[in-house]
């Protein structure tokens, strides 16, 4: 599989729905006060559907670093949560491509989502 990453995948309602479906769903306390960055890497199938890839960890001084499980149990769940993505088309014909999502967590809140 060729790695799409600009093929316009995208989520109905966008980033904004992402976030607001994230910050109303994330319990806090699940990451034991911890901040740094959360990359979820995904693939978006030509249905809509999506698979984690891999999960990336850091500090917020971008050092090796691992979340709490239970936060990342979370947040993948949420993200399947939000049911289908648009796939990413080539000559108008979906296909499949990655998408990726940054958590920015300080002290243990999500605080933002990027891309933006």
């Amino acid at each position: 599989m060729l790695q799409y990453y600009q093929a316009g995948t995208c989520y109905s309602g966008g980033l904004r729905k992402i976030k607001q479906h994230f910050f109303s769903n994330v319990t806090p306390e699940l990451s034991f006060g911890d901040s740094g960055y959360l990359t979820i890497r995904f693939i978006v199938h030509e249905d809509g559907t999506i698979t984690i890839v891999d999960i990336l960890h850091c500090s917020k001084e971008f050092r090796p670093f691992r979340f709490n499980d239970n936060l990342v149990d979370e947040l993948i769940l949420c993200l399947h949560q939000l049911g289908r993505w648009n796939p990413g088309t080539v000559q108008n014909q979906p296909i499949k491509s990655m998408k990726y999502l940054t958590f920015i967590i300080q002290n243990g809140l999500v605080v933002d989502i990027v891309p933006k």
